[in-house]
């Protein structure tokens, strides 16, 4: 994948009048590189070319933002802490070694 840096390296010799050929020898990149870029928009630089995958978290995420919002104490620092709570349980699984 070409850099941004390139891209608007290409942009900016286009402007200078210079040809998609010297632009490529300049910048020491292929011409077919060059040619890539040479018409396009800022559009295509801003916009990811995917889509963004469903995740397992997206049917509870407006759930989750509000009560966040509502507490933030318990915000994410806390919600990554072990719960101590679980040992005072009795049904929950121990492996007791022998």
């Amino acid at each position: 994948m070409t850099e941004v840096a390139t891209i608007v390296d290409i942009v900016r010799l286009k402007e200078q009048g210079l040809s998609q050929r010297a632009a490529a020898k300049r910048l020491g990149i292929s011409r077919t590189t060059v040619s890539k870029y040479w018409n396009g928009t800022t559009k295509q630089l801003i916009e990811p070319r995917y889509n963004r995958r469903p995740q397992l978290i997206d049917p509870y995420r407006d759930y989750i933002i509000s009560r966040l919002e509502e507490y933030p104490e318990y915000g994410p620092p806390s919600l990554l802490t072990p719960l101590p709570l679980l040992k005072e349980y009795p049904s929950y699984p121990h492996r007791h070694h022998q």
